[in-house]
């Protein structure tokens, strides 16, 4: 359903390697592997993005993030794909960061790497969990959907507009509007992007 090319990123892509505190991510690393990977290492500071869908590349375009944590706010640098075919790196403060978007839009991200702190492990998988458990309260998680489907206009939230509009749990063939969380657009069957 996409007019265009889809690429997945693989191997080296979906790896990721730590030095003291920095995390170095493959554009291709599923976001909440990455949190937990990070957890499992005693580095502090991305929890909130636990329940994030997605990969560390797409994030860092469009600044995905929870009302805690844009992924913006923790990165170091990111290494893009220059026109000679080389990589090049890209410190954070060269990157305009904004809510929902990024000036990485139309760059190939190939790694990030992110800034984070030394913690207790135990505490970070404890802070994993709360904010898990906040997201199975309020969000279909478990469900097949790609997370909030829209932006929210200034001085409003698109999940109260949807529900206003008695939207909320309204389904047309494979898709619904989620009963729980009005911003989230589940997939219930075998719905395309048409």
């Amino acid at each position: 359903g996409i007019a265009g090319v889809v690429a997945r990123l693989r191997e080296e892509f979906e790896s990721v390697s730590f030095q003291g505190s920095l995390a170095r991510a493959g554009a291709g690393v599923f976001l909440p592997a990455l949190v937990r990977q990070c957890a499992e290492k005693g580095l502090a500071g991305a929890e909130p993005l636990v329940g994030v869908p997605g990969t560390v590349g797409g994030a860092l375009v469009m600044n995905a993030g929870t009302r805690d944590l844009e992924i913006g706010r923790i990165t170091h640098s990111v290494e893009i794909l220059g026109s000679g075919g080389a990589l090049e790196i890209v410190p954070a403060e060269q990157i305009h960061f904004n809510y929902r978007s990024s000036s990485l839009s139309g760059k190939i991200i190939c790694f990030a790497t992110l800034r984070l702190r030394a913690g207790n492990k135990e505490v970070i998988m404890q802070a994993i969990q709360i904010f898990l458990s906040d997201r199975l309260q309020t969000q279909p998680i478990g469900t097949l959907n790609v997370g909030s489907i829209f932006k929210n206009p200034e001085g409003a939230f698109a999940a109260q507009l949807i529900e206003k509009a008695g939207l909320k749990g309204f389904k047309k063939g494979n898709v619904q509007i989620s009963p729980k969380h009005a911003n989230f657009f589940m997939n219930t069957g075998n719905a395309t992007a048409h």
